[in-house]
């Protein structure tokens, strides 16, 4: 498993001149944006991806086509590859496996979102007003989902991943200021190495 932290500080205007290199469907995305920092994650999220995309299984960087699912879950061509994205702030992950993964990333903060109403009671419980622990569940919950593929399809709330059945296909930890989840069979042993751009 390769697991990637890219930070990227600078404001968007010192990322345009990657503009080029993106697929026409990303850049009407991107132009679509209002935010620039937005604008700024969804570009290079979408390059970060495909760079390691073809460092890993040997492709030319242009001949790398990342495709989306009917639930938005990017993939590439191959049955032995799989790989999950997320972005927020100034950060954003990256992770591949030989079977199916999800990743999340959340910059902790310091009160608890309304989200908390797609908890259960039991991940309720748990976070007991810490928002350090708000931030491990849902991440968890995001990267669960992003695993099975169903996105929003399968509501938050549906699933304990505190429970013995998911908890054990969950990884979790804090990187920096940031909370980060991933969720995958057999996940071994993590390494995040960090990239700054």
């Amino acid at each position: 498993m390769n697991i990637y932290l890219l930070y990227a500080d600078k404001p968007f205007c010192e990322y345009e001149k990657y503009l080029p290199y993106v697929s026409p469907e990303r850049l009407e995305k991107i132009h679509l944006l209002k935010d620039d920092c937005q604008k700024k994650l969804s570009l290079l999220s979408h390059l970060f991806a495909r760079y390691k995309i073809a460092e890993t299984l040997s492709i030319p960087f242009k001949e790398t086509v990342i495709l989306y699912d009917s639930h938005g879950k990017p993939y590439v061509e191959g049955d032995n590859y799989h790989f999950s994205l997320s972005h927020c702030d100034n950060a954003i992950a990256f992770v591949s496996h030989t079977s199916p993964v999800g990743i999340d990333i959340q910059k902790i903060e310091s009160t608890i979102s309304s989200a908390i109403r797609f908890f259960t009671e039991n991940e309720k419980n748990y976070v007991n007003f810490s928002s350090e622990r708000f931030f491990e569940v849902w991440t968890k919950k995001e990267a669960y989902i992003k695993m099975l593929g169903t996105g929003l399809s399968t509501p938050l709330s549906s699933f304990d991943v505190l429970h013995h059945d998911i908890s054990g296909l969950l990884f979790s930890t804090q990187v920096d200021s940031f909370s980060l989840s991933i969720c995958a069979k057999n996940v071994g042993k993590i390494d995040i190495l960090r990239e700054y751009v």
